[in-house]
């Protein structure tokens, strides 16, 4: 490798200039291009992405192909099943113990948020489900999440995908509450933008056109 100057990459402009500025100052074979490439790449992305959105609307797909392009871990909340989820809301207990059991899980859950990581819902999730779901507890774990214990993602992803082609998407959904989660979302964003930046995205279309764009819009607000 021949390295004949060094370049600072530090505005979005560059980003999207970045192959023909790479090869313009570094003579490379492909593999240590696409290595380096990589490398300043991924200099400009924050390192804590989180995804959200309601069922059906693609974020399971998208934060995963994301984070495999970007060289994220990826990791997902509840680390409970989705049917343990909906049995625990489901079940006798009042408001906020149901919330505490998300919580606990949540806490646990810290230690694999460290470093490079792309987690499938986070606390945005955690807000906007206990508003229709547990309205009693809402301003308890309002608070709760406030705490710094709990690590604020840099960047939270939101997929905002038409609510008739989440429903079209395998399991079935019931319209009018994938409606209100939206809703929900929406009435909590405030909350989210304390603490970290929020981008809007839709889940249609081909997968990687639209990480592609995720990541052009993360670029835009860095």
């Amino acid at each position: 490798m021949r390295v004949i100057e060094h370049s600072s990459y530090r505005s979005s402009n560059d980003v999207r200039k970045n192959d023909d500025r790479i090869r313009a100052v570094v003579d490379l074979d492909k593999n240590e291009f696409r290595a380096l490439q990589f490398l300043i790449t991924k200099e400009f992305l924050p390192k804590f992405i989180a995804f959200e959105g309601c069922d059906g609307c693609g974020k399971s797909t998208l934060s995963k192909n994301f984070a495999e392009k970007y060289g994220y871990s990826w990791t997902k909340e509840p680390t409970f099943t989705s049917e343990q989820a909906d049995s625990l809301n489901l079940r006798s207990k009042d408001q906020i113990e149901r919330e505490i059991e998300f919580c606990i899980d949540r806490i646990k859950h810290q230690e694999q948020l460290q470093g490079w990581v792309v987690c499938d819902r986070y606390i945005w999730s955690g807000l906007a489900y206990a508003k229709i779901f547990n309205p009693s507890a809402f301003n308890f774990i309002e608070k709760m999440y406030e705490h710094p214990f709990f690590r604020k993602p840099d960047v939270y992803v939101f997929v905002n995908t038409p609510i008739n082609v989440c429903c079209e998407r395998g399991r079935e959904q019931n319209e009018e509450q994938l409606k209100a989660i939206v809703q929900a979302y929406s009435d909590t964003i405030n909350l989210i933008e304390k603490f970290s930046k929020v981008v809007m995205v839709q889940g249609i279309g081909d997968i990687n056109t639209c990480v592609n764009e995720i990541y052009e819009k993360i670029i835009e607000r860095s």
